[in-house]
């Protein structure tokens, strides 16, 4: 994760501060779901507070967006609905986060 590159399929995806460590956090623990809230003290931890929800989602939307669906026709970042948002296990050798 010290490079703070992510690549797919040999594709260089060019992520901004946030959106890489939302994913890196995501991908620690794939599968598991965090909460928005979870997300936010992770990433925002010592910033001043904004609107959680509309950061989260903002951030989220941009990085789904980046990252598209994984070769399962699925997407790498998937929303659980009144919950938050877990890692697919999409990601394989072909794709990569450091």
């Amino acid at each position: 994760m010290k490079c703070r590159k992510v690549q797919i399929d040999s594709r260089q995806i060019a992520l901004r501060r946030k959106e890489f460590d939302i994913l890196a956090l995501l991908a620690e623990h794939p599968g598991w779901v965090y909460t928005k809230e979870q997300i936010y003290q992770s990433i925002w931890c010592e910033e001043v507070p904004v609107d959680v929800d509309n950061a989260v989602t903002c951030q989220m939307k941009q990085l789904r967006k980046k990252l598209g669906e994984n070769p399962k026709g699925t997407p790498y970042i998937e929303n659980v609905w009144g919950v938050g948002y877990k890692f697919s296990h999409g990601m394989n050798e072909r794709s990569g986060i450091g």
